[in-house]
């Protein structure tokens, strides 16, 4: 079974947009492994991961405005992770199974493994950036 995240101060990244999006992310995860841990109904666990997979559309959507705002450089590389990410969810998504919780927490180490791996590496560089810009700005 899978520990729920407890947000701490090493995925501040100080872009305050994308920190407070991070941290809403992450609370749809938790509340989504706590719908497993508590072995709710199949449909409740589906609803949940499609919520999660709504906002992180949005959440990249945002992204990736602020990286054509500041002019970032590594925007075509971004945008590629996030689309594989996507299309890797989608996938997992389709082959859900109502009835498989195995599946569900399958689901959930991607999205964890997705938001310590993208968040650390990509987002990390592309935050340095705009910070940086916007201090140029000041």
């Amino acid at each position: 079974m899978l520990d729920k995240i407890v947000w701490d101060n090493s995925y501040v990244l100080g872009v305050d947009e994308i920190d407070s999006q991070h941290q809403h992310l992450l609370a749809l995860i938790n509340y989504s492994i706590g719908l497993v841990q508590k072995m709710k109904p199949a449909q409740e666990l589906k609803e949940s991961m499609l919520s999660i997979r709504k906002y992180t559309i949005w959440h990249f959507k945002s992204e990736e405005q602020l990286m054509e705002l500041y002019d970032y450089p590594g925007l075509v590389n971004h945008q590629e992770e996030h689309n594989d990410l996507l299309d890797s969810l989608k996938e997992q998504l389709l082959e859900l199974d109502e009835h498989q919780i195995a599946k569900y927490n399958q689901i959930h180490s991607f999205f964890i493994a997705w938001f310590g791996g993208h968040s650390f590496g990509y987002d990390r560089e592309m935050c340095t950036y705009i910070n940086l810009q916007r201090k140029g700005l000041e």
